[in-house]
């Protein structure tokens, strides 16, 4: 699967002058990358969680960063928060502030798989209840019992 990366600079205008917003263009600096699973058994540091921290208001979803394909879906279903660099075969466990687990994920796959570094999380807690604002724990423990531990902000 190819990736693109590219900074744009952005102005939201001013809609009291009549002002539209303004973006650079996104295919002026645009850089392809490939991802790859960088995690190895030596090291389990390289594991990123983005977007973080997540913002409930930050349309992420006009934005294509949610949803893409899911236009039957309504926004608060197409949310997620995700892992990058993450082992084939882990859980991730989402804890409360306070240590209580919120949610555990099972990661399975094969190591032919191109996306198996990632996986993401739908922000719905183990009760099936939607998350709420906040500093969560989240540890990924690989099969063999290397773990990472990290930090993520939930802002409503």
């Amino acid at each position: 699967m190819e990736y693109y990366a590219s900074v744009t600079a952005f102005d939201y205008g001013s809609p009291t002058r009549g002002l539209q917003p303004l973006e650079s263009s996104k295919s002026f600096n645009m850089t392809d990358f490939h991802t790859k699973n960088v995690y190895s058994e030596q090291q389990t540091d390289n594991i990123i969680v983005y977007p973080n921290p997540y913002r409930i208001n930050a349309n992420y979803r006009d934005a294509g960063l949610e949803g893409r394909n899911e236009e039957d879906r309504p926004d608060y279903r197409v949310r997620a928060i995700n892992f990058l660099n993450i082992p084939n075969r882990c859980t991730i466990s989402i804890y409360s502030l306070d240590g209580d687990l919120v949610r555990r994920l099972e990661h399975e796959a094969e190591p032919s798989d191109p996306n198996g570094h990632f996986a993401s999380w739908d922000l719905i807690t183990r009760n099936t209840e939607m998350v709420v604002s906040g500093l969560y724990y989240w540890v990924v423990e690989s099969e063999n019992g290397k773990t990472e531990i990290g930090k993520l902000v939930i802002i409503m």
